[in-house]
């Protein structure tokens, strides 16, 4: 389901070939000689004589007993796989019965954020943008200990993904040598600064940021990620300074900020009622 193979994955969600996938990973030795963290899959299709209506799935499976387990094996309509994905087809990797009765509430009241299979692909009105790269031609960019101190406050600190993390823009600081988590203490702070790896110059995070809205603050989420991480998209709220190619950007359309800021309420909101129940 990988860029590489979508066009063959969605052809058989679209002509409706598919019947199963179970996806297993190799971490108890399935196959002995086999790195651990390796993955394959089980595929089963139809002939173009016997079209399918729903489709079966199994993801992170460790052995054959858990595609037989009711609350890890999850079935999709292609209805519902058009509704999670639309532009590619490929299925989110749903975990059990739990995340997919949690995933079709998210995907039927907001969606996804473009949908290139309407005529309005874009109806939160956002956008995706990079700031700044390593790569960027000129004179842009120090490591800290490059700079002298009389002319520190011309430069700009540049986040990379490894700042952030959920509702916290000072997860991790540079020590010199290292990323390091913030602590609890640390973070108690209000006056702490997370120190970076690089900086930007103050008048080209200005000159980049003008004419966008978000522009006094902004709105990042790490660009790297991986399936098997807690989460796959990590955001933030964070101050007006250089982000990296790790750190993504936001933007939104004027007309969508007080839309985009009432979303945020309510996930904020959602998420302390899921924090209040699971606790």
């Amino acid at each position: 389901m990988d860029a590489y193979n979508a066009p063959l994955f969605s052809w058989l969600v679209r002509e409706r070939r598919l019947v199963a996938l179970f996806d297993y990973e190799n971490r108890d030795g399935i196959f002995e000689q086999v790195h651990r963290s390796y993955r394959f899959c089980t595929l089963t299709i139809n002939g173009r004589f016997r079209l399918s209506e729903i489709y079966d799935f199994c993801f992170f499976a460790h052995s054959v007993l858990d595609i037989h387990d009711p609350r890890r094996r999850v079935s999709l309509t292609p209805n519902e796989i058009a509704l999670f994905s639309p532009n590619t087809l490929a299925p989110p990797m749903l975990l059990g019965s739990a995340d997919l009765e949690l995933t079709r509430k998210v995907y039927k009241q907001f969606g996804v954020m473009v949908n290139k299979t309407k005529e309005i692909t874009n109806h939160w009105g956002v956008s995706i943008q990079r700031m700044l790269s390593l790569s960027d031609p000129g004179d842009l960019f120090r490591r800290e200990d490059e700079i002298s101190s009389d002319s520190f406050s011309h430069w700009q600190r540049l986040y990379s993904g490894k700042v952030i993390h959920h509702y916290n823009h000072r997860f991790a600081s540079w020590n010199g040598s290292a990323w390091k988590d913030s602590s609890s203490d640390t973070l108690e702070r209000p006056s702490y600064v997370v120190q970076t790896e690089y900086y930007v110059k103050d008048e080209e995070v200005t000159k980049r940021a003008k004419g966008k809205n978000p522009s006094k603050w902004l709105v990042g989420y790490r660009d790297v990620c991986r399936a098997t991480d807690e989460r796959t998209a990590i955001a933030s709220i964070i101050p007006l300074v250089g982000c990296d190619t790790h750190c993504r950007n936001l933007y939104f359309e004027e007309a969508n900020t007080i839309k985009i800021s009432k979303l945020a309420v309510v996930l904020v909101h959602k998420r302390l009622q899921m924090t209040t129940t699971y606790l």
